[in-house]
């Protein structure tokens, strides 16, 4: 249950790589230039795309650092609020010397 997270936020980071590729593939004519309406078009389109490809990036990277992170620092193992930390509801010991 717990690998749900990661496994759907790798998932969506692939898609969210892919995205920009194959709407780049279906701009192209049939000498491989891509074709745009106008200048400013082709500036919007690329900035869009490669946002969307660089969140893809971070999704698949999250995604995967958290399919390989110990239980104890997963992000699915944060306090939740109005739950007590599970560090605040250990007693704490002080020594005295």
């Amino acid at each position: 249950m717990t690998k749900i997270i990661p496994v759907a936020l790798i998932l969506i980071g692939i898609l969210m790589w892919r995205y920009p590729a194959r709407a780049s593939f279906n701009r192209r004519n049939q000498y491989g230039v891509e074709i745009f309406k106008s200048y400013g078009n082709m500036r919007t389109r690329r900035l869009f795309e490669g946002l969307i490809r660089f969140a893809g990036a971070i999704l698949l990277l999250v995604g995967v650092g958290q399919f390989f992170v110990p239980k104890q620092y997963s992000l699915s193992n944060l306090p939740r609020p109005g739950n007590p930390s599970p560090k605040a509801a250990e007693p704490t010991q002080h020594h005295r010397h």
